[in-house]
């Protein structure tokens, strides 16, 4: 299933597990990505490889689905292409969505 077809599926089963009328339910939706390919030639974890990669067989990305429901409250799902983010990174990236866009990192109501 690609990512997009992924995206709308969770949106169905999101939007159908409410117990408000359809009517009634406002729901906002954002899909973004941005290619994060290294222009030049990096280290990347995860290969196993003994050397710099020479060339590439795909590009990689980094994608976005941010919901916002009808009472404002808004969430944000994160996919990329990486094997995984530092803890540094995770914070940095944490501080900067609160920062711009108030963005907290729990589930609380």
């Amino acid at each position: 299933m690609s990512p997009r077809a992924l995206m709308v599926s969770f949106l169905i089963v999101l939007l159908s597990m409410t117990s408000v009328p359809a009517a009634s339910v406002v729901w906002k939706a954002g899909l973004a990505r941005a290619n994060i390919t290294p222009k030049q030639p990096v280290w990347l974890s995860g290969y196993a490889g003994k050397r710099v990669p020479q060339g590439k067989i795909h590009d990689l990305w980094v994608k976005v689905l941010a919901l916002e429901d009808s009472a404002g409250r808004r969430a944000v799902v994160l996919t990329s292409d990486l094997i995984g983010f530092s803890r540094v990174q995770y914070d940095d990236l944490c501080a900067t969505l609160k920062q711009r866009h108030g963005l907290k990192r729990d589930w609380s109501r």
